[in-house]
């Protein structure tokens, strides 16, 4: 007791330090001896002088880092090149912060950590990534047209790996206020190249959806699970949105899924397909169907608002409006991470996304997952995962508001609202065996 006794007194010093010195805030406290304590205030003003700097972590602190072109050689990085801003005001090096740079050879593409710490007003560090990226090429589609990169959207580059590399660009979300200069991913004749890259990170458990224009072994992606869609479970409250892990055969192109990152390869995705060729196109694209629910992709931003004046604003879309569900990746405006939630007016979505759509049928239309308006409608659904594991800690990795059904006996069967079965049903339906769905007749 005695010892907490100490650290409290501790305390109250520390905090009176500011309003008088230390021996004078000795005698302004009386200790009452049932372990609390009375502070008189000494009389008069108080005057309070502090050094107050902002830290470079803030929120109002932004930090750029000008990439270079690969060019074979060892590149020389340049402390210039490092901008920071507060605000709308730039700092200035030295003054404000100092740049430590990368270390090792800066040679081969990839991202190399930036060390930039506060001086003057500013306090504590943050780390920027120096980006060497490949060196723009042209090469031929298969109608043998020129293919050249297209700015905020795809680039077409050559590097130390040799061949062409299509590299994807992802762009994060972003406010209604700033929309991304990217509105189509547009890659209407296959473009065949030796490697695929995607310029995005993602946070480990991150639940998040993804819809990429080429087709690969799952077996040869590394960064996450990738999750197909089964359908909507409207048996029980809350809703659930189903799907089932990818774990063998192909992700396929152009069909969208739930991708779950698992942290590795710094949040990115590495397609490990060797030697072998990967043809890269956005035609043909797939919707995955369940009932009266689509899971749907898009290589373009599409934007669902009533006002008419918005240069993004169609009929269509806005008709669209309380069917049509948006995956929550982040915490914002009332959504849970996690869930489905239905999109209300000024809601985009950016390309390479998937979303989830109602479409009514008629009377007497109506089974496990479909409803009879959109007006019944739930503000919000849970996602449920399908996937063969062998301990709860997987369940837990997401949020909760994302659960695994554990799958630990091989051949086991589920009804679509994750109920065990007790062996291979005999009644007509679909159902859930080994992560896939299959319909018994």
């Amino acid at each position: 007791m005695k010892q907490n006794k100490n650290i409290l007194r501790a305390a109250i010093l520390l905090l009176l330090g500011i309003a008088a010195p230390e021996a004078r805030a000795q005698q302004l406290i009386t200790d009452n001896g049932d372990g609390t304590y009375t502070i008189t205030m000494p009389a008069g003003n108080v005057t309070v002088t502090a050094d107050v700097k902002k830290l470079l972590a803030h929120k109002d602190i932004m930090t750029k880092v000008e990439t270079q072109e690969w060019t074979g050689n060892v590149l020389t990085f340049d402390a210039n090149n490092v901008k920071v801003w507060d605000g709308t005001t730039q700092l200035t090096e030295t003054t404000d912060y100092t740049v430590a740079a990368p270390t090792g050879t800066l040679q081969d593409t990839g991202d190399y950590p930036v060390t930039i710490t506060g001086a003057g007003k500013y306090a504590g560090e943050v780390v920027a990534m120096f980006t060497i990226k490949g060196a723009p090429i042209t090469i031929k589609n298969e109608a043998n047209e020129d293919v050249q990169s297209v700015d905020n959207a795809y680039t077409i580059t050559t590097d130390q790996r040799g061949g062409a590399t299509l590299t994807l660009v992802t762009p994060e979300p972003t406010t209604p206020e700033t929309p991304p200069t990217i509105v189509t991913v547009d890659i209407p004749t296959p473009v065949v190249v030796d490697h695929v890259d995607l310029d995005r990170i993602f946070e480990a458990g991150k639940a998040c959806t993804l819809y990429l224009p080429f087709s690969i072994g799952v077996d040869k992606l590394a960064g996450g699970t990738f999750n197909t869609f089964v359908g909507v479970n409207t048996a029980v409250t809350p809703w659930e949105v189903q799907y089932s892990e990818v774990k063998t055969g192909t992700i396929e192109a152009n069909t969208p899924y739930i991708f779950i990152p698992d942290g590795s390869n710094g949040g990115k995705i590495v397609v490990n397909n060797g030697k072998d060729k990967i043809s890269v196109c956005t035609a043909n694209q797939h919707t995955t169907e369940n009932g009266q629910w689509d899971f749907i992709g898009t290589y373009e931003r599409i934007k669902w608002t009533h006002n008419t004046s918005d240069p993004e604003y169609t009929a269509a879309r806005e008709a669209e409006i309380g069917s049509i569900y948006g995956f929550a990746a982040e915490e914002k405006s009332g959504a849970t991470v996690g869930q489905f939630v239905k999109v209300g007016n000024n809601v985009f979505i950016n390309p390479m996304r998937a979303y989830l759509k109602y479409s009514e049928a008629p009377a007497p239309a109506r089974g496990l997952n479909g409803v009879a308006a959109t007006t019944e409608l739930p503000s919000s659904m849970k996602v449920v995962i399908v996937a063969e594991t062998t301990g709860i800690s997987d369940a837990t990795r997401l949020n909760d508001n994302v659960k695994l059904i554990n799958d630990n006996e091989a051949g086991a069967w589920y009804s679509l609202d994750g109920r065990k079965l007790q062996g291979k049903p005999t009644t007509k339906g679909m159902y859930i065996h080994n992560g896939r769905k299959e319909v018994m007749k």
